[in-house]
């Protein structure tokens, strides 16, 4: 018995199932990255990997201190990619516009590291770093200390 035809089976943004407003989307986001340079690729990467850290680290947080995560996240997202586009531009003889993405970014970077996840809690994070005399300390001493000002940010 001869065996039936396979019928050629279209990827998931060609089918018909879809509407056409869809199809044609899919198509348009298709024929971008196709265009797209290997530089275009990583600028992507990069900004919507600082996108999703910005929105994580300055995440609202509930009276727990536990962080909320619904879509009032989303304004926070814009504060990584924007401190990047600051600290790369082109500025003038005071590079004020570097000078601001750089502390933006800064400013992005110790939240993350302290888990506090606001500015004023990171500016006084970073003051208490700055502040600490490293000299007589070792690393394993700063966690327990870290940990002792934080327990809910290490889970204790």
């Amino acid at each position: 018995m001869p065996r039936k035809p396979k019928k050629e089976k279209l990827p998931f943004w060609k089918s018909e199932k879809l509407p056409p407003e869809i199809r044609s989307l899919f198509a348009h986001i298709g024929k971008a990255a196709d265009n797209m340079t290997h530089s275009q690729w990583s600028e992507l990467i990069m900004n919507g990997g600082l996108a999703a850290l910005s929105a994580w680290a300055f995440a609202p947080r509930d009276k727990n201190g536990n962080k909320i995560l619904d879509l009032s996240m989303i304004p926070n997202a814009f504060i990584g990619p924007i401190g990047l586009k600051l600290a790369t531009s082109g500025g003038g003889t005071p590079p004020v516009s570097q000078i601001s993405g750089l502390i933006v970014l800064s400013a992005l970077g110790v939240a993350t590291m302290s888990g506090l996840g606001t500015l004023p809690a990171a500016a006084e994070n970073l003051k208490a770093w700055h502040t600490t005399d490293w000299s007589g300390i070792g690393l394993s001493q700063a966690f327990k200390d870290a940990v002792k000002r934080d327990p809910v940010h290490f889970g204790i």
